[in-house]
């Protein structure tokens, strides 16, 4: 009975020294570098772990803790200059890090290289403001948001949801005075991702949010380099400070972040149709980020505006008669649209089955650990005939894998077949009550009760298919009735200019005659092998 109750208290002592042992770990990286060590406590909120000394290695710095629980531990080490290097730490078999800076790059380069999920990088922004991205402060009003990655978060696995950030940087591109930027840090265990405009003087300020590229290593599936945002998707704020607020109906459903106008060519068009029940339009204007410096004027199309939207961030503004403002910001993106016949031939005919696919395109929500989990994604068209065609479902990868099948029919007799009223059709698992404009500074718990939200966004560009009596063989650049790779060194000489460029050359059907369609002759050749 003795040696029992001696072997229990055993027990119970080892087990209460194993709750309390912590775990040394070490990381050593150059002396005028910034080494952080972070604890998730929850999704978007973390606390940094501090270390318990310190010591000097030669050039270096070696930072020594000591964690009790290494479930949801990531660091993070940054170096003017240089990317950040960060990483998770392997709970099972941890290991002391060492960073080492080798060589300078450019944080603001937009290349993704991690393989696994390559397809789903998108290197977008999101900001928790609203879905128009505007608001409307008073002197000496506050205004603070978080900014988050899209489309992909960076995880250490599909189900793990250890989220680390990329360091973020806000800068006002319009309207400097108007308002103070303040970065406010991170809850999170990003850089500056928190931020806290204040009204200086009325007038109109438009604040742009990006990210830098980190390098992700250690206890994840998805390690390499996550790209900087891309200079096209940034987040943009667009803040009128004084004057009185209103809140029109534009006349049309649109989503800042969740909607994308794709277009074919230099630019596309939104037709809005705004209303107030107490005030009429007076004007309206658009100015594109990237290249306008000033608000252009937009005239009326019948009873609405056809706005012109160029590539990257737009802002449109609506003036009305009272002098009051409204703001809407809108995503223009350029794509190319490649229509293959697979009946072999270049020139599609009445009765022909066409395999089209559109390259640039972006999940319309992202993947966001308990707040957004994407279930399908397709494209959707509608025929002259009012038949609705819609791609196969794609889960993440919308942009590399949304092709669409459409039988031309055999009774059609026009010159054109047209594809309209384009859109992307998206089922998504959301969080019942939470948005990513709704994220606290708190977090949000892993056991959310999701729903299931089917919904139409974006506007995709009309899709002209020609139809010929030609039964030149698709692929076939030299003219020899033949499809091999003859055609190929045809048309690389056409792509670097050391032959003259005809129509044979555009393979892949985008009015074009570039490497894209190199790359499509190469895939068609193969297949044909195959």
């Amino acid at each position: 009975m003795r040696f029992k109750k001696t072997a229990a208290v055993l027990l119970l002592a080892l087990l209460l020294l194993s709750c309390n042992t912590a775990f040394a770990l070490n990381i050593k990286a150059d002396s005028n570098a910034k080494i952080s060590l972070f604890s998730q406590l929850n999704n978007y909120h973390t606390v940094e772990v501090e270390p318990v000394s310190s010591r000097a290695e030669g050039e270096s710095t070696v930072y020594a803790y000591d964690v009790s629980n290494l479930a949801g531990v990531t660091y993070r080490v940054s170096k003017d200059g240089f990317i950040t290097q960060a990483g998770y730490i392997d709970a099972e078999n941890p290991i002391d890090i060492e960073v080492v800076f080798d060589k300078q790059e450019n944080a603001q380069s937009c290349e993704n290289n991690v393989e696994v999920i390559n397809k789903r990088l998108e290197n977008s922004v999101l900001l928790g403001v609203n879905s128009k991205n505007f608001v409307h402060l008073q002197v000496g009003e506050d205004y603070s948001y978080a900014a988050y990655r899209a489309a992909w978060q960076i995880v250490n696995r599909d189900t793990g949801n250890i989220v680390i950030e990329p360091d973020f940087k806000h800068r006002t591109v319009y309207g400097e005075g108007c308002v103070f930027v303040k970065d406010l840090g991170s809850v999170g265990n990003a850089r500056d991702n928190r931020v806290t405009i204040t009204g200086q003087k009325e007038g109109l300020a438009i604040i742009e949010t990006v990210y830098e590229a980190l390098d992700i290593s250690g206890d994840s599936r998805y390690t390499g380099r996550y790209g900087a945002s891309d200079e096209n998707r940034s987040g943009i704020l667009v803040v009128k400070v004084g004057g009185e607020s209103v809140s029109l109906d534009w006349g049309v459903k649109w989503d800042s972040e969740r909607d994308t106008l794709y277009f074919v060519g230099e630019g596309g068009s939104l037709k809005i149709k705004p209303s107030v029940s107490d005030d009429e339009v007076d004007s309206i204007s658009v100015l594109n980020i990237a290249s306008g410096k000033e608000f252009e004027s937009v005239l009326k199309d019948g009873e609405a505006y056809s706005v012109p939207i160029g590539n990257g961030n737009n802002v449109i503004r609506v003036n009305l008669k009272s002098g009051r403002e409204d703001y809407l910001v809108v995503r223009g993106k350029r794509v190319t649209v490649s229509i293959e016949n697979t009946a072999g031939r270049k020139n599609v005919k009445a009765g022909d089955t066409v395999n089209i696919h559109i390259d640039g395109l972006y999940m319309p929500i992202p993947k966001m650990s308990a707040v957004y989990n994407p279930y399908r994604n397709k494209i959707v068209y509608t025929d002259t005939s009012l038949t609705e065609h819609m791609s196969k479902a794609h889960q993440y990868d919308l942009s590399a894998s949304n092709s669409l099948s459409v039988a031309v029919p055999s009774d059609f007799e026009g010159d054109v077949y047209t594809l309209s009223n384009g859109r992307i059709y998206t089922e998504m698992y959301c969080a019942q009550d939470i948005t990513h404009r709704d994220i606290t500074d708190s977090g949000v718990d892993t056991n959310v009760k999701a729903v299931l939200i089917k919904e139409f966004y974006s506007v995709l560009p009309d899709i002209e298919i020609k139809l010929s009596q030609d039964d030149a063989l698709s692929g076939d650049v030299n003219l020899d009735g033949k499809v091999n790779s003859r055609d190929i060194a045809v048309l690389q000489r056409q792509v670097m200019g050391s032959e003259e460029k005809n129509e044979s050359g555009d393979v892949n059907l985008d009015g074009k005659v570039n490497s894209r369609d190199i790359a499509f002759l190469q895939k068609q050749i193969l297949g044909n092998e195959v």
